[in-house]
């Protein structure tokens, strides 16, 4: 009786667990049909409408993550990058194929990491790395050569072509466009033919071929117009425009370049309007007519900047320093993403599957328990729970070398971003003005104005860089504190003697009292702590006064610096420490980065001391700061 009853109850559990799984199979093919559709879809608005294409990108990678469908997952990413590198997106375009590349090499899928390879080699063309966009191109044609996939293989040739254009092989370039454009010819790829077309033409272009490169990109234009690719057509009307002003057809130019901007603009073709500027920049020289070179000079460098290509070079080096460490500890890696599976939400489709999995496992147990027997159970307790250990050791020390790695780029990503937007622009106005001096296109009474905002701007710039200096070091941990008994009456003269001529010049007095009371402090830090609070001090102040104080106060000497300026509301004063850079424009219109005040704030406390401030609008600023007076 017992027998037969244990009989029916395995029965019932086998046929619950094949139902189970059978529904989870029909529910599965479901979904990844579904989220096939979605990217396939998303990738007929590419050139067309980029933020459509990146959120139905982002909706398919949702539905995959749910059901942990890797190759979903995967192509979902190389659908989002896509969509970010039309924008001009870069390091966001990286960071998405390296997933999709991680993704198909582990699935072993060798068509599809081809692909993303050559997506990366895109990126790096834009970045202006063409040796490695070159090396990233060769890996894929080598793979698709051995699948013997043509219309892969056109791609690779036509890319590798752009490649050694851009390296100045100019021979070179023409035998892969040639060979890639005969390859698409036979597969009727009309949006290969046309990126290929574009690409002949632009080498004749380099040759002084206008008659040929004008033939080529006509060609293409048509092409895009008769498939409605607007990026394509932009490309096109800038290529076609470059060509009229090389050979000095410059209403016609300027005509097709006007064109290809209002159309980059719909479509927020950002890389596309970013030549064009350029473009219209050289058009405008051409003529004669630097006052409209300038203001198109200058929108080019606005949006370079903000495209930030060498900040975003560096951040695909980080990405791809991060994949080759996670493919070394691939265990680890393994054990940590299953571990984040168990704390995630369950979606339908994962309840179903564990409770199959559940039954399986009762099973298993009235197996165990029926032959085995307790030891054998407790010893498998046992090896379970140095596994588990294990296990968790590995993790914590994953955990700990990725805060490591954000930290780092952390602190790099905001050295950049404050060199990208407080660089760029005085040096490209410094070009500019140098360019027109030597053409003897601008006067001297107009030099004259130009070079003392010149002048201004490269004092800020040299202020910067002293400061970038004094952060890396602090960063880096190469920052050697010597403290020793200081004068702080002589160290703060020695400051004021370098900063009186500024001073002056706005009509600023700088008062000493300070007595002859001694520190215990690192004397290079103390000097930058004093530097960048009497810079700042005359920055915000006209025709005013500064004021240098200082009393003991126990075991510590506490120094004033005020300052009878425009002051600052309450809460500018609460951003003026925090570890986002915060700057406003003096009273003579100079410019700061932010990165003084930091460094101020980093030294007082290395030193052992702390800093506050207090100020109010239209009476003035004080800073104090406190420093131990002998060693302790």
């Amino acid at each position: 009786m017992v027998k037969s009853m244990f009989k029916v109850f395995m029965c019932s559990l086998a046929i619950a667990s094949v139902f189970l799984f059978q529904l989870a199979t029909a529910q599965t093919e479901s979904d990844t049909s579904q989220i096939f559709q979605i990217n396939q879809e998303a990738f007929k608005l590419y050139g067309n409408d980029a933020l459509e294409m990146e959120a139905m990108g982002k909706k398919a990678l949702e539905l995959s993550q749910k059901i942990n469908y890797q190759r979903g997952i995967a192509a979902s990413h190389n659908t989002i990058a896509l969509a970010n590198l039309s924008q001009g997106f870069y390091k966001l375009a990286a960071e998405y194929f390296i997933e999709a590349l991680k993704i198909y090499d582990a699935l072993g899928d060798e068509e599809a990491a081809s692909n993303i390879l050559s997506n990366i080699g895109v990126v790096y063309y834009y970045l202006e790395d063409h040796q490695r966009s070159l090396e990233y191109h060769k890996r894929a044609l080598e793979t698709r050569v051995v699948m013997q996939d043509s219309q892969q293989i056109a791609k690779s040739l036509n890319n590798l072509g752009i490649a050694e254009r851009n390296l100045g092989n100019q021979s070179e370039a023409l035998e892969f466009y040639l060979q890639a454009l005969a390859y698409k010819t036979d597969l009727g790829d009309s949006l290969g033919i046309s990126s290929t077309l574009n690409n002949i033409g632009n080498v004749y272009l380099e040759q002084s071929k206008y008659d040929l490169a004008l033939e080529y990109f006509a060609r293409s234009l048509e092409i895009d117009q008769l498939n409605n690719r607007q990026l394509g057509v932009a490309t096109s009307l800038v290529n076609i425009g470059d060509a009229y002003m090389k050979r000095g057809d410059f209403s016609t130019a300027e005509e097709y370049l006007q064109n290809a901007i209002s159309l980059a603009k719909d479509i927020n073709a950002r890389k596309t309007l970013e030549i064009a500027y350029s473009r219209m920049s050289e058009l405008n020289k051409s003529q004669n007519q630097y006052k409209e070179a300038l203001e198109w000079q200058d929108k080019w460098v606005v949006l370079k900047d903000s495209l930030s290509s060498a900040e975003k070079s560096r951040a695909i080096n980080d990405i791809e320093t991060r994949y080759q460490t996670t493919k070394i500890r691939t265990e680890n890696q393994l054990l940590l993403q299953k571990q984040e599976l168990q704390e995630a939400q369950l979606s339908k489709q994962q309840t179903l599957i564990i409770a199959s999995t559940i039954i399986g496992v009762l099973l298993l147990i009235l197996v165990i328990v029926s032959f085995r027997g307790y030891r054998l159970k407790r010893k498998n307790l046992k090896l379970e729970q140095r596994k588990t250990e294990e296990v968790t050791q590995k993790n914590k020390l994953i955990s700990q070398q990725k805060i490591q790695l954000e930290e780092i780029n952390e602190a790099k990503n905001r050295m950049f971003s404050i060199l990208s937007h407080d660089l760029r622009a005085p040096v490209a106005r410094l070009q500019s003005v140098l360019e027109l001096a030597n053409l003897d296109m601008i006067s001297e009474e107009e030099l004259n104005p130009l070079f003392k905002r010149m002048s201004k701007e490269t004092n800020d710039v040299g202020e910067l860089l002293s400061n970038v200096l004094e952060w890396v070091k602090t960063q880096m941990g190469g920052l050697a504190v010597n403290p020793k008994i200081l004068n702080l009456k002589e160290v703060s003269s020695s400051v004021i003697e370098i900063y009186a001529p500024f001073a002056a010049g706005k009509g600023v007095e700088v008062v000493n009292k300070i007595d002859t009371q001694q520190v215990f402090a690192d004397e290079d830090m103390l000097k930058l702590i004093f530097r960048n609070l009497l810079a700042n001090a005359i920055k915000f102040t006209s025709e005013g006064k500064i004021t240098f104080n200082s009393r003991q106060e126990g075991e510590m000497a506490s120094i004033k610096i005020a300052d009878t300026g425009i002051g600052m509301s309450q809460s500018d004063v609460e951003k003026l420490f925090s570890s986002e850079s915060f700057t406003r424009v003096g009273t003579a219109q100079e410019k700061g980065s932010g990165l003084g005040l930091m460094l101020v704030k980093e030294f007082v406390l290395k030193s052992g001391g702390t800093v506050d401030v207090t100020s109010e609008m239209g009476t003035g600023t004080t800073f104090q700061f406190t420093l131990p007076v002998n060693q302790t």
